[in-house]
């Protein structure tokens, strides 16, 4: 019995290290003041915005990536994703960051200065989530240079296979 629990114990430790479920965010609430004068540096992303931003980067790849600031597997990703945007933004990639929690745009600006992403970053509006049907994060979503979503990933990914998929479609 007691080796059932053990092993019950690491699959499920190892399922919560690969993804996150929104549901679970305990960080912060969506009144959260901080310092005023950060508020704004984050915008607030609706699905015409996103629609007007995707349009916008026609012709590029984009990388629409929906995670929290309270993610392990999330967090995980932004060396990554900083590495990337720096080396292949010139050549057409765009990285589209929307972050679910549950909270004020002070709280992913400062999420955005201590890591130093060098990509845009936006705060769900609250219809985004539901609009492409997030479950769990990570959620990564590839759209090519027609603008057609061509590959979907949920959880974690490493820098290598992030640009794997980045070479296919550049």
């Amino acid at each position: 019995m007691r080796k059932i629990f053990v092993l019950t114990a690491i699959i499920l430790i190892g399922f919560l290290s690969a993804s996150c479920d929104k549901g679970l965010s305990s960080a912060g609430k969506a009144g959260d003041q901080g310092d005023s004068s950060m508020v704004g540096k984050v915008e607030t992303l609706d699905e015409a915005a996103l629609n007007k931003l995707l349009s916008e980067n026609r012709g590029k790849v984009v990388i629409l990536d929906f995670f929290a600031t309270w993610c392990p597997p999330c967090k995980q990703e932004v060396p990554g994703f900083i590495d990337l945007y720096r080396k292949y933004k010139d050549k057409g990639l765009e990285i589209i960051a929307v972050a679910v929690d549950k909270t004020s745009p002070y709280r992913i600006n400062n999420f955005v200065k201590e890591n130093d992403v060098n990509y845009p970053v936006y705060l769900d509006s609250g219809d985004l989530a539901g609009k492409y049907k997030i479950r769990s994060i990570p959620h990564t979503i590839f759209i090519d240079k027609s603008g057609s979503i061509v590959k979907t990933h949920i959880g974690y990914m490493s820098e290598d296979a992030f640009e794997k998929e980045i070479k296919s479609l550049l």
